[in-house]
């Protein structure tokens, strides 16, 4: 009789990273809203000029296009993960012999 006893290190820190772009993700897109928010207001703004008004515009929708790179990067990385993982556990029912593996014979 054979028995594999699996140890899952490695879970913990694939979790914790995915937390964190998650957690990446979910401020890069309420600063994408906050700042859409924004750029409504800035013509009903008193006390700005016309080129004033213009120039904000321009620069919150820089950053607009900022932040929307870093979240089409995020989401890119996110997915690359998701496929190295999943083409790792179905290697890994392949392979019986696995690190973190214990093989116990009685």
């Amino acid at each position: 009789m054979s028995i594999s006893i699996q140890t899952n290190t490695s879970i913990k820190s694939s979790n914790s990273s995915a937390n964190s772009e998650s957690s990446q993700i979910s401020q890069i897109l309420k600063k994408i809203q906050s700042l859409t928010e924004k750029l409504g207001k800035v013509s009903s703004e008193d006390g700005m000029t016309t080129d004033q008004k213009k120039e904000m515009v321009a620069i919150i929708q820089k950053q607009i296009q900022s932040l929307s790179a870093q979240l089409q990067q995020l989401l890119k990385q996110q997915a690359e993960k998701q496929d190295k993982e999943t083409q790792t556990q179905s290697g890994k029912r392949e392979d019986k012999n696995l690190e973190n593996t214990i093989d116990v014979y009685v």
